[in-house]
């Protein structure tokens, strides 16, 4: 895995996270700052699981990226 790269700004309170690669290949996770710790934390983790499972480069349509990242918090959990 390529670097992972977490900051927490401020961004619309509908938003509670979003990753973008860079260049580089590294993954750049931004955490709405403006929410609760435990959302904050919640959103990072999801995050993570898009990153763990490849969504980032596999042509499956979005809904069905968030369905196998739930799956998989829910299976760990």
């Amino acid at each position: 895995m390529e670097r992972v790269h977490v900051r927490c700004i401020s961004l619309p309170r509908t938003v509670r996270a979003v990753t973008v690669t860079d260049p580089q290949g590294d993954y750049n996770v931004y955490v709405n700052g403006v929410l609760p710790p435990e959302v904050q934390r919640s959103a990072l983790e999801h995050e993570l699981r898009h990153i763990g499972c490849g969504h980032f480069y596999n042509e499956k349509p979005v809904s069905e990226n968030e369905l196998e990242a739930e799956k998989n918090f829910f299976e760990k959990s």
